[in-house]
């Protein structure tokens, strides 16, 4: 369903042309000429404060701005979503930052923005952020939010809302506990002992799932939401110790990423194929839960996949069961929730070359390479997009009139890519690659793209 789906459910296949052909190019016809005369071109691929007006407008009438990415591994969507991010601080419209990152890493970003504590280079390579985002462009944008807080005394507040990490999050609980009650930190290590226990640096969490037994799942959901239970019955003495907070809600993610992996339980590699959609969706409900609790009063940007950021569901995929973030933050801020997506046409981006059915465990040993791939054929949004005199653009599609949203309902193949990638299977089957133009409030269209510029280190010794 969508983008978000497993690899591993694609299949070889002819792909099938969508929908019906002369209805299409009707409709395509008109929303060239609107977007011809009213998408903001943008001159190269760093915007100007002139060209970001579109998303700085959009802030004026939101409290959260979605800012997606076609692919984990393109440069170009790095690099504009940090210059809008600088656009939206230096104008006052966003004072906090929400990540598709969890808790710790996300709490060490904002302790090294607001605080200058720790140092950057540890942080983007031992801090636990996700390899996709060890790059040029996030240094910078934390580099330059960490020179904003310095030179304003504003803070910029940095929150990770994944929940892919319960080992330090359980261990941060118990921390938490060993200073203000070493009796129940004792018993909470005896729950997790083997998740205490669990080496990540020679095995994926996804590692430890797999190797639990698939009764060890009803008993690990069942002794965090015991250890919840304990501390919420101990507030009244430990509601004002520096951490309380903190400590709850660490144990609540670790409990999401249980649910959000239950099927993996039992060491072997699950039948995607037979997944219900609302399965596929747990872990986005709980990031725009945890998007929302830790909002507070602040507006935010939200860096994520499109694939999460994604406000405006097709009705018969949220028919399904199927939830983004942002079709979850759409239902519960409306207005106050506008996302932005992009398009593209040729180019290189990096992701894991896997092939159709490798394990989930061996896929994520292989290497982030770059990968020349194309979004150029008929029924492909970038193909269409490229007939346009505009090298790059941005097109806020809630202006557009009721002819260009009619043609913004069809669906196309949107070049969309997670961390891996098949190209024997690129974009051939549409209930994974296939969409709306209008899943996004704002389309970013760049018409060449290029890997992004991770950190490639020699192996830790």
């Amino acid at each position: 369903m969508l983008a978000t789906l497993a690899f591993s459910l694609l299949t070889l296949q002819e792909r099938p042309r969508l929908g019906d052909l002369e209805t299409r190019s009707l409709l395509e016809s008109r929303a060239l000429t609107w977007l011809t005369q009213n998408a903001t071109p943008l001159q190269a691929d760093i915007p100007t404060p002139e060209e970001l007006k579109p998303i700085v407008n959009a802030l004026d009438t939101a409290r959260v701005i979605g800012l997606g990415e076609p692919t984990h591994g393109d440069h170009q969507s790095q690099l504009f979503k940090t210059h809008a991010i600088r656009e939206l601080v230096r104008q006052n419209k966003i004072n906090a930052l929400m990540l598709e990152i969890n808790r710790e890493p996300a709490a060490q970003f904002d302790a090294y923005v607001n605080e200058g504590k720790g140092d950057l280079t540890d942080l983007m390579v031992n801090s636990g952020l996700f390899s996709i985002w060890r790059t040029d462009d996030f240094a910078n944008l934390i580099i330059w939010l960490r020179a904003y807080v310095v030179r304003t005394g504003n803070p910029i507040r940095i929150y990770g809302v994944d929940c892919q990490d319960a080992q330090v999050d359980i261990i941060h609980a118990i921390n938490f506990l060993k200073l203000h009650d070493p009796e129940r930190a004792k018993q909470a290590e005896k729950d997790f002992a083997n998740l205490i226990a669990h080496n990540e640096d020679e095995k994926t969490i996804y590692v430890f799932i797999q190797s639990q037994p698939t009764e060890e799942f009803a008993r690990l959901t069942k002794v965090c939401d015991e250890l919840t239970a304990y501390l919420d019955s101990k507030k009244e003495n430990l509601s004002s110790k520096p951490g309380f907070d903190e400590a709850l809600y660490s144990i609540r993610v670790a409990k999401q990423m249980f649910l959000a992996y239950e099927f993996e339980f039992g060491g072997q590699e699950p039948d995607f194929s037979k997944m219900p959609p609302d399965y596929f969706a747990r872990r986005d409900v709980f990031m725009a839960q945890n998007l929302v609790e830790r909002l507070g009063d602040q507006r935010a940007a939200l860096w994520a996949h499109d694939g999460h950021t994604l406000s405006n569901l097709p009705d018969y995929i949220a028919a399904s069961g199927y939830k983004t973030i942002g079709s979850q933050l759409k239902s519960q801020l409306g207005k106050d929730y506008v996302s932005l997506g992009f398009a593209w046409t040729r180019g290189s981006f990096r992701a894991r070359l896997v092939k159709a059915g490798t394990p989930l465990v061996e896929a994520q040993r292989i290497d982030f390479t770059p990968h020349n791939l194309s979004s150029d054929k008929p029924d492909d949004l970038g193909e269409l997009l490229a007939r346009l005199p505009h090298q790059r653009f941005i097109a806020d599609l809630r202006s557009a009139d009721e002819k260009t949203k009619e043609w913004a309902n069809l669906p196309y193949f949107r070049g969309w890519c997670g961390w891996a990638v098949d190209p024997e299977n690129w974009m051939k089957d549409p209930s994974q690659f296939a969409a709306p133009t209008f899943v996004h409030d704002v389309l970013v269209y760049y018409r060449e793209i290029s890997p992004s510029t991770v950190w490639e280190l020699p192996p830790k010794k």
